[in-house]
This record gives structure tokens, sequence and C-alpha cells, in this order.
């Protein structure tokens, strides 16, 4: 699977567009997301039809993001 993170400013905070996908691009859907900071749960959610997860304003900082139905976890670094 292929994880693609997008972030837009919004005010102080970002916003974060996650799209998980197949190797070949097919999306995919329903796929739980959890993302952590410092440990701390902050946003769970699963992806949409089209692969999509949207989560608005997030603060700057460095977290965790968690695929468990993909077996896959990385740290995003949001900080300005």
């Amino acid at each position: 699977a292929t994880i693609i993170a997008s972030i837009a400013a919004a005010g102080d905070a970002v916003g974060l567009t996650l799209r998980i996908q197949t190797d070949d691009g097919a999306p995919l859907a329903d796929q739980r997301v959890f993302l952590r900071h410092r440990g701390r749960s902050l946003y769970s959610a699963r992806t949409g039809e089209d692969g999509l997860l949207r989560m608005p304003g997030i603060e700057h900082g460095v977290y965790e993001v968690d695929c468990p139905g993909i077996a896959t976890s990385f740290q995003l670094d949001l900080r300005s």
C-alpha cells in the first residue's frame, strides 16, 4: 500500500489529508487511521470510498500516524 500525505495552512494550524491506496493506485476504503501526539490519541477515523481521510485544524508538531489495516505506522513532522 501507499500513503500520500498533503498539508494545507489553516491559520495557526494545518489541515492534513491522507490518501491510502494500493501500489497500483486503487483507493483503499474503510481503513482505520489513528493520529497520536506524544503517545496521546488525538484522532481516529476511517478512509472513505476514495481512500481519503481529512483532519482539519491540527497544531504544528510531530505526530505518529498508525494504519493497522495495512500494518504501517510512521512519524509526520508538521512543525512550521
